[in-house]
């Protein structure tokens, strides 16, 4: 199932007929709603992609933050996981050393673990969340002072990896354990590159966090993904995704462990890449 969830004010692959599409970068997620305190001036958005449900029993959601902006300490009963897609942010746990962080940097909070993140003083911040809800909510402790948001900090890495612009990779960003049940991983595409026909045993969520690309279930019509948009992957579902044929496409999967593991197929023809496709907007929009 594709969710196309277009939350107030960043664009999950927005159809050009919106008023807002005009003011706005197509290939973007929209900002969200303003983030709820407790948080520290001057803004901040959260916008939610995907509920807890029986694929995968975990919320996920894109924050935004303007410069010079953080959470107050908080935790999370079952812990989190921080996967930072823009800008340069700050991350610190309590009675450790604060840590400057960017754009490709995960982050596992692990449960009960008391922590404050936000972003730095002269760059913007955004990054995806994933929480796992069966345990409850955030629990929201004091404001962050300006004593802790300056105080000493350490790089979270010492280089940036550089990816050009054509290139196809494959970079696994978390591995399932018991806290947190799934695989991460993050697929760069260049344009016109595209996965074969494969299912997940425990099904798939699927971000296109870059460009634009194709998802198509078997038997399905094929549809065009925009940066932002969400894919709900039911389980031994078959389908593949690639990126479009000007544009490379870079997709983030949250993969449930299964016994059954992903089964290659067989591989996409050109006539299924350039079958016609479709552009999902959210219903009721």
């Amino acid at each position: 199932m594709i969710k196309h969830t277009l939350i107030c004010a960043l664009a999950l692959g927005l159809a050009a007929s919106s008023p807002r599409a005009a003011a706005q970068d197509a290939y973007d997620f929209y900002r969200g709603a303003t983030f709820p305190p407790p948080r520290d001036a001057p803004a901040a958005w959260l916008a939610e992609l995907h509920k807890a449900d029986d694929l995968l029993g975990a919320n996920i959601a894109v924050a935004t933050f303007l410069p010079n902006t953080r959470l107050a300490w908080h935790n999370h009963p079952a812990g989190q996981i921080l996967i930072i897609t823009d800008g340069v942010g700050y991350y610190q746990e309590q009675g450790q050393t604060r840590q400057i962080v960017r754009r490709g940097d995960v982050i596992k909070c692990l449960p009960g673990v008391q922590h404050w993140h936000g972003a730095a003083v002269e760059s913007a911040f955004s990054y995806i969340a994933i929480s796992p809800a069966q345990k409850g909510p955030t629990v929201w402790a004091q404001p962050v002072t300006d004593e802790e948001y300056r105080s000493p900090a350490r790089d979270r890495r010492t280089a940036k990896p550089a990816r050009k612009s054509g290139a196809s990779s494959q970079a696994k960003l978390l591995a399932a354990d018991t806290t947190f049940p799934f695989e991460v991983s993050s697929t760069s595409l260049g344009r016109g590159a595209r996965l074969p026909w494969h299912k997940d045993g425990g099904g798939q969520i699927l971000i296109v966090t870059d460009g634009a690309g194709y998802f198509q279930e078997r038997e399905q019509q094929k549809h065009l993904l925009r940066k932002g948009d969400i894919v709900e992957n039911a389980r031994d579902t078959e389908h593949w995704y690639g990126a479009a044929s000007e544009i490379d496409a870079t997709f983030l999967t949250i993969t449930p462990v299964s016994e059954a593991g992903t089964k290659w197929l067989t591989k996409v023809t050109d006539e299924e890449y350039r079958a016609n496709a479709t552009i999902y907007v959210k219903h009721g929009e």
